[in-house]
């Protein structure tokens, strides 16, 4: 990019060695000539370093927050960028009743069994329409909810030890695992047409697209023996579940998509079906059928092998890696870009700048690869970074010095930085998601938007680089220069801070690092910069 300043006034910007682009004018932005002679009107473009960082892991889990996007992802395709990526879910199961009431004339008898999947029309993969295959294993593992942690302490001064046990919720990631059987316990197959799919999941009122996988006669007999007990192992979720541990719901080799099924709507079900009959005459008196809700524990398992991709050497966690100028964002695959705005601080704390009211503060990412079938994510949510390129979460409250540490560093930011407050774990109520994230003006966080038309992402958080600007003489530590970008579904009335949408998506996006900057449009009084 060329860079050049032009200048209007007595200032002078000390700037050619960061390379920026400037430009002052008597002009106010709307186009009119500025009214007051003793401020300056300008505006630079800042270009952003990044690096691409791999996370260690993904959270895929369903149902662990109110504004979780849940999701079943199966299938497989190959992105000649970012590699082969495997999806496959693991699923519990538990009855919504119980058998129908038969007194003494009548018997029940069973009659099959299968798992039905209502598609919500999320496809990522080849172009064109293709038969995809889907094949349904027992678990052989138990899926718990949650995890526990035995402490032992001294409560008020006992000479014997005080043994705890604290539960808290069990996520699942990208990288978990579940054993199961090896033998097939079912087989579907449906044609999936990309254009097709993506129309409909762009459709306010999409159709009711159903598969429906037929399972072993002799697995669904033993959940029916289950059944006609009717005591506390079949209708308590937490006890049956510990009986049949659930489904795992794995892609055919020839799978060439990822497709997405509804858990919790009405027509995703594992179904028994069975029949009544008259014992005096043994004629059949009633069909009938009992569902089984799938929307208790799980999780995606999204494998992804970058050999032979442009990211094969992309193999260590938060280690940066930046071997050409494309940069790499992919949901579900940890892949993930981080931004340092260091040079932002620079031009804050140039000896010629004083004081400065920021009027917009646009992060923009220009000239956007596209690919057609591997759709970009639509935003872009910006996450503080510590120095290890870790994500910066708020302490755990028991640590109280480090907790309140991390207190009076967002107290720093005066709101500009926060975390997830309204959306609590479904489990204990906390705080479900702590991680420090850069807030709009409008007390959401920020996010870079993208436009198809334009082929760019774009955001502004006028408020949060004001007050960077104002903490230009605070401790570099204290200054939250590096960022990530990371894949999130924007904000809605229901959902205010957006939904968890990574690990729940696949779309994948890249672009030139000599694309980023951060444009500033600002104010300053002449005379306190002279």
């Amino acid at each position: 990019m060329n860079l050049w300043v032009k200048r209007i006034g007595q200032l002078t910007l000390v700037l050619v060695a960061l390379f920026f682009f400037s430009c002052q004018d008597e002009s106010s932005l709307l186009g009119f000539r500025n009214p007051s002679s003793k401020f300056d009107l300008g505006y630079i473009d800042i270009p952003i370093e990044s690096s691409v960082l791999l996370l260690d892991s993904t959270r895929t889990s369903n149902f662990n927050v109110g504004n979780d996007l849940n999701r079943f992802l199966v299938g497989n395709y190959t992105d000649p960028v970012f590699g082969k990526v495997t999806a496959s879910t693991f699923t519990q199961f538990y009855s919504l009743g119980k058998l129908a009431s038969t007194g003494d004339s009548l018997t029940l008898v069973y009659d099959s069994v299968s798992l039905l999947l209502r598609f919500d029309f999320y496809a990522y993969g080849s172009d064109g329409e293709t038969e995809q295959t889907f094949d349904v294993y027992q678990l052989q593992q138990y899926l718990s909810s949650t995890n526990g942690l035995d402490v032992s302490s001294n409560v008020g001064g006992q000479h014997v030890p005080n043994n705890v046990t604290l539960n808290y919720q069990k996520l699942y990631y990208n990288s978990s695992s579940t054993a199961y059987y090896p033998t097939r316990i079912g087989t579907g197959v449906h044609s999936v047409e990309l254009e097709d799919f993506n129309f409909n999941f762009n459709d306010a009122t999409p159709k009711n697209e159903v598969i429906e996988i037929p399972l072993e006669y002799s697995f669904g007999e033993g959940v029916f023996e289950i059944a006609l007990t009717g005591d506390s192992t079949f209708t308590r979720s937490d006890l049956f579940t510990k009986i049949y541990y659930g489904l795992a719901i794995v892609p055919g080799a020839s799978s060439d998509k990822i497709v997405g099924f509804y858990p919790t709507d009405d027509s995703s079900r594992f179904r028994l079906h069975y029949h009544t009959i008259r014992k005096k005459d043994l004629s059949v008196k009633d069909t009938l059928r009992l569902d089984f809700a799938l929307n208790r524990v799980s999780y995606n398992q999204l494998d992804v092998n970058r050999s032979g991709s442009d990211l094969a050497g992309l193999t260590t966690p938060f280690e940066e890696y930046a071997p050409t100028d494309t940069r790499y964002i992919q949901s579900g695959g940890g892949v993930v870009t981080k931004l340092d705005i260091s040079k932002f601080m620079e031009f804050a704390q140039s000896d010629t700048i004083k004081r400065l009211a920021i009027n917009s503060a646009e992060l923009i990412i220009k000239d956007v690869d596209e690919v057609a079938q591997f759709l970009p994510p639509q935003n872009l949510l910006v996450r503080v970074l510590k120095d290890d390129n870790r994500p910066k979460e708020l302490t755990f409250p028991g640590k109280s010095s480090a907790y309140q540490a991390d207190l009076d560093l967002l107290n720093l930011y005066e709101g500009r930085v926060n975390f997830d407050r309204q959306n609590t774990s479904v489990y204990h109520g906390t705080a479900f998601d702590s991680t420090f994230t850069v807030s709009n003006d409008l007390g959401g966080f920020f996010m870079l938007n993208y436009s198809s038309d334009d082929k760019k992402y774009s955001g502004t958080a006028n408020l949060f680089f004001q007050q960077l600007f104002k903490l230009r003489e605070e401790s570099e530590s204290d200054q939250f220069t590096k960022l990530m970008l990371v894949p999130h579904e924007a904000a809605t009335s229901t959902n205010p801070l957006g939904r968890h949408v990574n690990g729940k998506t696949l779309n994948r996006v890249t672009f030139d690092k000599n694309n980023i900057f951060l444009r500033v449009y600002y104010t300053i009084p002449k005379e306190a910069n002279q």
